[in-house]
């Protein structure tokens, strides 16, 4: 937050676009992906049409905006389904391929989860590594979800069940938007 109010003060002159954050204080436009829906749709997935019960949740970085989001809709779901889930059952990452520790954390403290919900695709494909050096075999031993839709997802084995983000899209909206906004025309934030 703080990063953000010293970034826009410093361009206040400026027309803004910001895509994957957004503007509280009405200077910029923001672009950003519906993270709540979209990670609530697969969280549901799993409780509603597996029937799983024992999750994990490998989040992304606290105080970032996606994460936040996506934090929150497994939080909601697992509520909503009266599934026991609390804070001790989630690890914090960075959303990068670093995070063996955290994923070994979940599996040491939860051998006998169903489902292990990642915050993104990279952090996902650590935890598929994680489990087969373990002998626990993905899709039959235990679930894995990521989010973005990375390229890889689907080469992965089994392919990854995931969330799409398109950022080609969002990069697109971004730089329309801000061509109309150096136009001096008013952009509706997405």
């Amino acid at each position: 937050e703080k990063e953000r109010k010293t970034f826009l003060d410093k361009y206040k002159d400026k027309p803004c676009v910001l895509v994957e954050e957004r503007d509280h204080s009405g200077k910029a436009t923001s672009i950003i992906a519906d993270n709540y829906h979209g990670m609530y749709a697969v969280a549901e997935h799993l409780v509603r049409d597996h029937g799983y019960r024992r999750f994990t949740y490998l989040a992304g970085p606290h105080g970032n905006t996606d994460a936040n989001e996506r934090r929150q809709a497994v939080f909601d779901v697992m509520n909503a389904y009266k599934v026991s889930f609390d804070e001790s059952r989630v690890a914090y990452g960075d959303f990068s391929s670093c995070v063996q520790q955290q994923v070994n954390q979940l599996l040491d403290d939860f051998p006998n989860m169903e489902a292990m919900i990642c915050a993104n695709d990279v952090m996902a494909k650590t935890a598929y590594q994680e489990c087969t050096r373990r002998g626990i075999i993905v899709g039959r031993d235990i679930a894995i979800t990521g989010y973005d839709d990375w390229e890889l997802a689907k080469t992965m084995n089994p392919p990854l069940t995931t969330v799409l983000q398109n950022a080609f899209d969002m990069g697109y909206m971004a730089m329309i938007g801000a061509a109309e906004l150096c136009k001096g025309k008013n952009v509706i934030p997405l």
